[in-house]
């Protein structure tokens, strides 16, 4: 649009400008973690934990450390020489192992640093969070009384609709 010199934040807008409301420059090397693979829903017990690692910079990404966190408590960092990935292409790794509980919610965090070896070009897109993250449903259950599990049968209903099943499940019903 002529007579646009600024972009959204001020920046003088190039010619041809960069498409969208903020003049961009792309970086050489820049890596993040886009998305958590697995375990979605966690069973009990050991899990491995697997992400996809997403090349944005311009440069083929031939390795990466992985950071992670689970609860706030820094896991071990995972590195590793993978084949080249081209710019924007990703590739799922499995970056450790941990042991989920049955009633438990997991916050996990999970960030990119040193692609090919360097510091990240852009770490604005190095993070990703996933929240409240609870085991599947995997053992006996009780539902009514004092003590059970659940109140109402319809109550675990919508638990075990939002956790899913990991294992086979009894539910006990008390009088």
């Amino acid at each position: 649009v002529s007579g646009v010199t600024v972009d959204i934040d001020g920046e003088t807008r190039l010619n041809p400008p960069d498409i969208g409301a903020d003049e961009f420059n792309l970086v050489a090397n820049d890596a993040g973690v886009s998305a958590m693979v697995a375990p979605i829903p966690p069973c009990p017990g050991i899990n491995t934990v697997s992400v996809k690692v997403k090349n944005y910079g311009t440069t083929s990404l031939t390795s990466v450390t992985i950071g992670w966190s689970v609860n706030g408590v820094t896991q071990s960092p995972f590195t590793t020489t993978i084949l080249p990935l081209s710019q924007f292409q990703e590739t799922t790794l499995n970056v450790g192992n941990y042991s989920f509980s049955i009633g438990t919610n997991y916050n996990l965090k999970y960030w990119t640093t040193q692609p090919n070896g360097v510091t990240d070009g852009n770490s604005i897109n190095d993070t990703f969070l996933y929240k409240n993250l609870s085991a599947a449903f995997g053992g006996t259950y009780t539902i009514g009384g004092a003590s059970a599990s659940y109140p109402t049968i319809a109550a675990a209903i919508v638990d075990m609709q939002a956790k899913g099943i990991c294992g086979p499940t009894t539910f006990k019903i008390n009088k």
